[in-house]
């Protein structure tokens, strides 16, 4: 295909924060669009969840300052909501996840001219050894994010991504609490590391979509347990860091497990 076929996308740049306190990481991020074609264009972005225990949060679109929140239904009643919204003219949007944590955002009838952005929210549960965390964050555009090695991702509504273009990615990750004191280093990307406070925040220098984030972790972190209030409950995380020194005894240690399924 050439290059000049390849020059349609209308993505401008990505924009994203990750926040990481504790055994925590929330992440916002936005991709912004905008549509200089003399037609209404529909957007399908595919990404990946990142690796290990996440959720999906939040998902929303800002269309010329007009904001949308996404709401869960089932995969058939949902796509039945975004043709009929479709075919009556409105800008409908659309988020699939698959078995795999494999995602498809589509969003319809963006009319010439217009500005648009993709916000999305997860959080993901990380897992340290021996004080030091490996963080993955994808970030590449490209057809590897298929569900299946058989499959690639297209859809009726995939417009053409334009592998040759410089797409700006502006990412920063912020460390609260004891990871403020971390050792911080990236084998994939220039990056900045500055005090903000009591808290420090990574952030990188000249970034493209052309590669994965990888940052090597390290910090005096220890076990905790993290509780906090949810809607009308609570919720509690238990972080165990694995160490190879030596035990100080005696240890009286109990373990409570609720294997209640709820």
């Amino acid at each position: 295909m050439s290059r000049e076929k390849l020059s349609d996308s209308p993505l401008q740049k990505v924009v994203w924060q990750a926040v990481i306190d504790g055994p925590l990481m929330s992440y916002t991020s936005s991709q912004h669009y905008h549509n200089d074609s003399q037609n209404p264009i529909e957007i399908n972005y595919s990404f990946p969840l990142p690796y290990g225990k996440s959720v999906i949060s939040k998902f929303r679109t800002n269309i010329n300052g007009v904001v949308r929140e996404g709401k869960a239904y089932p995969k058939k009643e949902a796509e039945q909501k975004y043709e009929d919204a479709i075919e009556s003219g409105d800008t409908p949007i659309m988020l699939e996840v698959t078995e795999k944590d494999f995602c498809t955002a589509s969003l319809g009838n963006i009319l010439p001219g217009e500005d648009a952005s993709i916000e999305l929210e997860y959080f993901q549960l990380l897992n340290y050894c021996d004080h030091k965390l490996r963080l993955t964050i994808p970030t590449v555009i490209g057809e590897r994010y298929a569900s299946d090695i058989e499959e690639q991702p297209s859809g009726r509504f995939e417009i053409t991504h334009n592998f040759f273009a410089d797409y700006d990615l502006d990412g920063s990750v912020l460390l609260k609490g004891a990871l403020a004191k971390a050792k911080i280093s990236s084998p994939t990307h220039s990056i900045e590391v500055q005090k903000q406070g009591e808290d420090i925040v990574v952030r990188l220098l000249g970034a493209k979509l052309d590669k994965d984030l990888v940052l090597d972790i390290e910090a005096p972190i220890e076990s905790a347990v993290y509780v906090a209030k949810d809607d009308s409950g609570w919720a509690a995380a238990a972080n165990f860091i694995l160490s190879n020194e030596p035990a100080k005894l005696p240890l009286d240690l109990s373990i409570l497990a609720d294997c209640s399924g709820s």
